[in-house]
């Protein structure tokens, strides 16, 4: 299906189901309220195509170029993102449930709000970045480079931050239950009471009533 191409187009309300969309182009496509499932986008270009709305379920982005592309709203559940081009793409509001990025850098994407859980981010650098009310829920952030990053009321629940670096990141609001804050490097970071408390806490310190 190479020789397709849906550049300039407009997708609405259309369903796939297990198509092959390897090596096409949706350049400066606008794809609204549709619904992808269990399909592959292996080496598409989607450079500046928009996303509203849309479903995307156990879909593949190998090698996808996603340069300049904009979500608003969109899902994309248990997906894989292995080698793709990120570069200068925006997430708003988005779901991007169970999805996992391969050798695929988010840095100097756009994140706003949204809920990233359950997501495979490890070795990410997203210091920096506004990740503000994002939720993070058991996300893995393995060896993440999270320094000077805006945090503020984002949900890192039982989120795995083995070997993050937070040096700087505005800390302040996150929710953090049944996360392992012991050995976190938090230098610099601008941290609430009920941060600091859990920190202590995570590190031996007892609280004494008065």
């Amino acid at each position: 299906m190479s020789e397709l191409t849906y550049d300039g187009q407009t997708l609405l309300g259309e369903t796939f189901d297990g198509v092959d969309f390897a090596g096409i182009s949706f350049e400066e496509t606008k794809i609204h309220n549709c619904r992808f499932v269990r399909c592959s986008f292996r080496d598409a270009r989607m450079l500046e195509c928009h996303t509203a709305s849309c479903w995307f379920e156990e879909c593949s982005f190998n090698g996808t170029a996603f340069g300049g592309s904009q979500h608003d709203m969109t899902s994309f559940v248990n997906c894989q993102f292995d080698h793709t081009s990120m570069l200068d793409v925006a997430f708003l509001n988005c779901r991007l449930l169970g999805s996992d990025f391969v050798e695929t850098s988010l840095f100097g994407c756009t994140i706003k709000g949204g809920d990233w859980s359950f997501v495979s981010l490890r070795n990410q650098n997203l210091s920096k970045q506004n990740l503000r009310n994002v939720k993070l829920a058991e996300t893995d952030l393995t060896g993440c480079t999270l320094e000077n990053a805006d945090l503020r009321g984002a949900d890192l629940s039982r989120t795995n931050l083995s070997h993050t670096k937070l040096r700087g990141a505005d800390l302040r609001g996150t929710l953090m239950e049944g996360t392992d804050l012991r050995g976190l490097n938090i230098q610099g970071a601008k941290i609430d009471m009920p941060f600091a408390v859990a920190f202590a806490l995570a590190h031996g310190g007892i609280l004494v009533d008065e």
